[in-house]
């Protein structure tokens, strides 16, 4: 059996291995209030929350290493990660814009991975239909 941790890239996280995210410049309580090992939807509920909070403080810094958290968690999930990523994170990106003004939300959309900014537009594009 090939060693998972040989090429990071290649290794899938799933909902039951989801590790503790790098917590550096994402100051929680706790590593247990971010990742609830047995919820991922309420581990990506409570980033959604944490970084909007950050947007609306002006700490762009932050918001910059939630959406690479994001994005590493979509990149590297499985569906079900994948899917609580589209559907709570990338979904509150149009909550976001309407809480931020212009200038404030063309810095959120200039720190979004590019695969989380493609979500975004097909789930914009799809609800147009």
């Amino acid at each position: 059996m090939a060693n998972p941790h040989s090429n990071p890239r290649s290794a899938t996280l799933s909902n039951s291995a989801a590790p503790a995210p790098p917590t550096s410049g994402i100051p929680l309580a706790s590593t247990s209030t971010m990742i609830h090992h047995n919820n991922i939807f309420q581990s990506v509920q409570t980033l959604t929350d944490y970084t909007k909070r950050m947007a609306l403080q002006h700490d762009f810094n932050k918001v910059e290493n939630c959406m690479q958290l994001a994005g590493e968690l979509y990149e590297k999930g499985d569906d079900q990660v994948r899917a609580a990523v589209e559907n709570i994170f990338v979904f509150s990106f149009s909550s976001l814009m309407f809480s931020c003004n212009t200038v404030e939300w063309r810095i959120v959309q200039s720190h979004m991975p590019s695969n989380l900014y493609d979500s975004y537009v097909r789930q914009i594009l799809r609800s147009k239909c």
